[in-house]
């Protein structure tokens, strides 16, 4: 491709009008060619020192139009047309005006097509917070260390709204609770108890559920504890509290024979977006990227998130 060419294609992507699949696949360029990145970059300083040139224009003739007002000519001579004329200067300042806002408008690229609509949600309430003289000593393992947060500026993360609209877009709608095949077994007490908490979940008694997965979790040796975390990970997840859904499907992603393993990687990601943690959703979706043979790869789906999250 000739530099004509990949300039074309820059202002086109900065412009918004290239299609979702291109705007997709010049992101990952821009991502393994340094080149590439510096190029867009200098073409969008371009466009901010065109609107700087314009707003140092507007401000200088503003001042020049002051100046004439604070110290006006006397005379008694009839003033002819022209720019001593108020009228005819108010009229011609104001297309002045409204040419250069339509030049500054121009130079703003539109917004990605794909963003959402957004609509007012209540901010992610993650209740269950007892003092500490009241809270019971805790018999579980410690949870493992989280990844490194990156050096992306905080910044850029999106408003609550726009990130609550994302979620509500990206999150596994209607998800199959792990483990449905042994609805019916009973031979032992795990088996009836995980049947129990099962059907709670089918018939969406989610605090019924939550309480049985959870006594689940302190029965020894446990077979069926990849398929307890999971479902209360859906669980935690619809009740907003996103920080015990981030510890259920940690443990369950960390296990790649897991039947549920790619959904519970991608509801980690979702998780931590609805916990305000964007930075560590961001490396959670590059993990799931660098996965060619990942469930949610197929259609792109961690690469449009990533890029709406960059994009804000």
């Amino acid at each position: 491709m000739s530099d004509l060419e990949q300039d074309l294609q820059i202002e086109a992507f900065l412009n918004g009008d290239l299609s979702e699949e291109e705007q997709v696949l010049l992101i990952k360029q821009m991502a393994q060619n340094s080149v590439l990145a510096e190029r867009i970059a200098i073409h969008r300083i371009q466009r901010l020192m065109k609107a700087q040139m314009l707003d140092d224009y507007i401000e200088e003739k503003l001042a020049e139009w002051q100046q004439q007002n604070e110290n006006p000519q006397t005379s008694n001579k009839f003033t002819p047309k022209g720019w001593k004329n108020k009228p005819f200067l108010f009229a011609t300042g104001a297309l002045l005006f409204f040419f250069i806002l339509f030049a500054i408008l121009k130079t703003i690229p539109p917004a990605p097509p794909t963003v959402p609509p957004s609509s007012p949600q209540p901010p992610p309430t993650d209740v269950e917070s007892p003092s500490p003289a009241n809270t019971p000593p805790s018999n579980e393992k410690p949870i493992a260390e989280q990844p490194k947060k990156s050096t992306i500026p905080q910044s850029d993360a999106p408003s609550n709204i726009q990130r609550l609209a994302l979620v509500d877009q990206f999150a596994i709608k209607n998800a199959q609770p792990g483990g449905t095949y042994l609805l019916e077994q009973r031979n032992t007490e795990a088996q009836s108890l995980f049947s129990d908490a099962l059907k709670a979940q089918i018939n969406q008694d989610n605090q019924s559920a939550i309480g049985l997965y959870e006594q689940l979790k302190k029965i020894k040796d446990n077979t069926l504890i990849f398929h307890i975390n999971y479902n209360l990970g859906q669980l935690y997840f619809a009740e907003k509290k996103y920080q015990k859904a981030i510890e259920c499907f940690s443990m369950v992603s960390e296990n790649k024979n897991y039947d549920y393993q790619n959904e519970a990687q991608w509801m980690l990601a979702i998780s931590y977006l609805a916990n305000n943690q964007i930075d560590v959703c961001k490396n959670t979706l590059q993990e799931i990227i660098s996965n060619s043979w990942h469930l949610y790869n197929e259609e792109q789906q961690a690469s449009k998130l990533l890029f709406l999250l960059n994009g804000k």
